[in-house]
């Protein structure tokens, strides 16, 4: 049994993205423990680029925000899935600065073994 991290980058409680991950969650979680992180759900500021992670304690941001929560999620997952609707043919700003967030070498003690993406599009 793999323990799968969903992080949901849509700030649409009910759209199309938000289902999708929902969907692929109802699937998983019959072989499989899942958790999901909705980035609407937390409050994660944007990387400055400043490199200080790398000589903080634990090499986390030293901004405090709820990074650290996906952080510890992160360090339990063996499966990382990220759903995100596609913007300017890119993820989410949301999910971009979870992203960022990996910058720091903290990133290297992830035991990940398996990434997928769910992205959903849409023209108007």
């Amino acid at each position: 049994m793999s323990k799968v991290l969903i992080l949901v980058g849509s700030a649409r409680k009910g759209g199309n993205t938000d289902l999708l991950a929902q969907s692929f969650a109802q699937g998983a979680q019959a072989h499989h423990d899942v958790e999901i992180i909705s980035v609407a759900d937390v409050s994660v500021k944007p990387c400055t680029g400043c490199n200080a992670c790398a000589a903080a304690p634990g090499c986390r941001c030293v901004q405090r925000d709820d990074m650290d929560k996906i952080y510890d999620s992160l360090s339990r997952a063996d499966v990382l899935v990220l759903a995100s609707p596609v913007y300017f043919y890119g993820v989410s700003a949301q999910l971009k600065a979870v992203i960022d967030h990996l910058h720091t070498p903290l990133r290297n003690a992830f035991k990940l073994k398996k990434l997928a993406l769910l992205l959903v599009g849409e023209a108007i």
